[in-house]
Formats: C-alpha cells, structure tokens, sequence
C-alpha cells in the first residue's frame, strides 16, 4: 500500500486528500491535525526521490521533537531494506526515537522474496534495535480489503 493510501486509511477525511495529490512527491513536511489527540506529521521520503534540504530539515526536526511520540519507517516490500532504510533506522536509534518499520507492498513482492524481506526486517529488529517496535507491520499495496471493514 502506497504511503498515500495508508494515511487515507488511517484518516478517512476529504479535506486531507487535497493535501496528498501528488504522489510520492512529498517535498516539506506536512502537519495533520486530529483534535488535540495527536498531529499526523507526513515527511518527504529519503530515497532517491529526497529533496534536497532533506538532512537539514528532517534530521532536525527529529533531533529536537521531544514530544514526538513514534515514527513509522515505510520499507517497501518488493524491495527490502535499502542503505537509505538502514541509515534512518540508525537515525532513530541515535537520537533514541520509538519507531516502527512497516513493510509496505506486501502483496506486490513475489512470495519468496517477501519472506526474505520481513526475515532481513525481523533480524534487524532482534540484533541491531533498541527503540523499536518488536514487530514489523505488513501492509498491502491494494485496497480492496477494505471494503469489508466498513460494512
């Protein structure tokens, strides 16, 4: 599932749909609001794709939040972990983040090199983490299952 997708998922609203036109093009950090019970901050990606201020202003940001409560990694499944993947789950074990790896496109990769994926995530995890989260999260790139979950 597209990171797109997922935000829509977890926030089913219209009005933050205009705001996530361009796909995989984040290129500033966008704040969503949800009440006072947390703020949804979208950060621009750091593969190829990256801005070019993405050091100063992600590393930054992560560096001095300290009421930032978690951070969700987004490893694409088909691909595994790339040195970009293992250079921000450094960053947060650096500056001591909660985060969370979620493997997304589970349902693009091919069966056997998924499994080599999320084994390779889940290893990391076990030997090379501190802050975090013990498991993985799968995600799917299609939707269709949703569907089901609002009947």
């Amino acid at each position: 599932m597209p990171e797109k997708k997922l935000r829509k998922l977890v926030f089913p609203f219209e009005d933050l749909e205009r705001h996530l036109s361009s796909k995989g093009h984040t290129k500033k950090m966008n704040f969503f609001t949800v009440g006072k019970a947390f703020t949804l901050v979208d950060m621009p990606g750091y593969g190829y794709k990256a801005p070019k201020d993405f050091v100063d202003m992600v590393e930054t940001y992560l560096e001095t939040r300290h009421n930032l409560k978690r951070t969700f990694l987004l490893v694409d499944g088909s691909v595994g972990l790339l040195h970009a993947d293992r250079i921000a789950i450094d960053m947060c074990e650096e500056f001591g983040l909660p985060y969370v790896l979620v493997i997304t496109k589970i349902d693009k990769a091919k069966q056997g090199e998924l499994l080599r994926h999320i084994l390779e995530v889940q290893e990391v995890i076990q030997n090379h983490t501190v802050g975090c989260f013990p498991q993985p999260f799968l995600v799917r790139y299609s939707m269709s299952w949703i569907a089901n979950l609002y009947r």
